[in-house]
């Protein structure tokens, strides 16, 4: 049964995310970003990566690299077609682990269950990964690197230190973002403890990232520097229209058209529950942390929940990490908070799980597996609705549509483009291997102010200083009247349903 229950958990969590891509498997913005770079990472594992078509970043890529050059070890047929499977498949496995710890912990398939279901059910989850981006293998090797800790906490030694080294090296050569909750994490637990070892264990890992490539370890740095001063002073712009939130071509009526385009259609019972569901799972906790949550302690005969102050301490911590970015004023440049809750799932699931078949199979009680199922049948109600959300997403979706755009600009002469959205510019530059006139993959961010995420300088302006000669406009975003340019400054040149390719003169 355990078995069965170790797979039940990721075949859920796989399933869930593969579902919205059956039927819309071209999807994804940093999908596209993440091709273009294993294809020119092909052409040599140990030479730098230059992708020119990105007119704002520099030619040679700052971007964390170990996920893309791993892509770039799979087949280019095998990885351009199934990429979309990829994220899935880690959040599937990702869920296995969970389930079989809490089977190692209680020998309680019920518990191995729940918590995997409560893992692949996650919006917070769900959310992040129908489509190729870095999160899933991130959030992945951020356990990975918690599991080094909790070693590390129960007996400090090599064993447990060598693993958080290695995984925290990873993390930093992976995404910038998990660095950043690695770091806050390692931190707390110092504040929590009072040791130094966890600060110490923090320097062993910048130090070791040092030193598998001191050039590219700066230059990441560089750009982690650039990321956080440029949200610093554009955070308030934060999901704005380039055009209808822009000082010089503001039109609040128009941005309340364009539900439809991002694909905001959620109702009001829907993030009821999405607000509800954490609140849940924050009293959970707090009640378990307080000794007040019947049967949730260390078990006397089992010995289950032995490393629960610890699990307590990770949810915690990912807690106040998502509330200080999305709340404090100084903290907010280090991201979303909401999307730093993805690494408190496998402790907040774990916790539960431990719960649910601890109180099952020692005291026949089962009003905490009741519990679980209830917040999994709200979790799911959430996450359906996050998926429905996303068909409608116009600025993700790459339909028949847009793919009849890209073949016809990919047969023209015109070698350099802007989109609106200004998303559309990933796929465009993958499709067509076309310049566009995007950026902020790593460095150059300088350069993307005056264009993103408002335009601060006239379209014009741009036009000639890039020596763009081509436009595509999705007309539900923008129109070509909407940019004011002069006239007899473009003409169209086709159009496929809303999308237009128009030629600058």
């Amino acid at each position: 049964m355990i078995g069965a229950a170790i797979l039940f958990s990721a075949v859920m969590a796989f399933g869930f995310r593969i579902w919205p891509r059956l039927r819309q498997p071209e999807f994804g913005v940093d999908s596209w970003y993440y091709l273009n770079y294993a294809r020119a990472a092909r052409k040599g594992p140990f030479r730098p990566v230059e992708l020119p078509q990105y007119l704002l970043d520099d030619p040679e890529q700052v971007y964390p690299p170990l996920f893309p050059r791993a892509l770039a070890l799979l087949p280019k047929g095998l990885r351009e077609r199934f990429h979309w499977v990829i994220s899935p498949l880690i959040d599937g496995l990702h869920a296995a682990l969970l389930s079989g710890a809490v089977a190692a912990g209680t020998g309680s398939w019920l518990g191995a269950a729940l918590a995997g279901g409560l893992f692949a059910t996650s919006p917070v989850g769900v959310a992040q990964s129908t489509d190729l981006n870095v999160r899933p293998a991130a959030n992945l090797l951020f356990t990975i690197f918690m599991w080094g800790l909790l070693i590390f906490w129960l007996q400090p030694g090599w064993i447990g230190g060598g693993i958080a080294l290695g995984a925290g090296i990873a993390i930093f050569w992976t995404h910038k973002m998990t660095t950043q909750q690695m770091t806050a994490m390692l931190l707390g637990l110092a504040g929590l403890t009072g040791s130094p070892l966890w600060i110490g264990l923090g320097v062993g890992i910048f130090a070791g990232a040092w030193a598998v490539h001191p050039a590219g370890f700066r230059k990441l740095m560089r750009g982690h520097r650039e990321i956080v001063a440029f949200w610093r002073t554009h955070r308030p712009f934060l999901n704005a229209h380039p055009l209808y939130d822009s000082p010089l071509y503001r039109d609040p009526a128009k941005k309340r058209e364009l539900a439809g385009v991002q694909g905001i259609r959620s109702a009001r019972w829907s993030r009821f529950l999405a607000v509800g569901h954490l609140i849940v799972i924050a009293g959970l906790l707090a009640g378990m942390m307080t000794g007040r949550l019947p049967q949730s302690g260390i078990h006397p005969d089992t010995g289950a929940g032995a490393d629960q102050p610890f699990f307590l301490a990770w949810s915690g911590l990912v807690f106040l990490t998502a509330a200080a970015t999305q709340w404090i004023p100084g903290c907010r440049w280090f991201g979303e908070g909401f999307k730093y809750l993805r690494y408190g799932l496998f402790p907040w699931f774990l916790l539960l799980g431990t719960w649910a078949g601890t109180a099952a199979q020692t005291a026949g009680n089962f009003l905490p597996a009741w519990i679980c199922l209830g917040l999994a049948a709200a979790q799911t109600a959430v996450s359906l609705q996050a998926i429905r959300g996303q068909k409608w997403n116009r600025m993700a979706v790459v339909d028949p549509e847009i793919r009849l755009i890209f073949e016809k600009i990919q047969e023209r002469p015109e070698k350099r483009w802007l989109c609106l959205p200004v998303t559309r510019s990933e796929a465009l530059a993958h499709f067509t291997d076309k310049a566009v006139l995007w950026g902020a993959h790593g460095t150059g961010w300088d350069r993307l102010a005056p264009f993103f995420p408002v335009f601060r300088k006239p379209v014009e302006d741009f036009l000639r200083t890039y020596r763009i000669n081509g436009l595509l406009l999705d007309r539900r975003y923008a129109a070509i009247e909407d940019l004011r340019l002069p006239a007899g400054t473009v003409e169209r040149l086709f159009q496929s349903g809303p999308h237009e390719a128009w030629r600058v003169l």
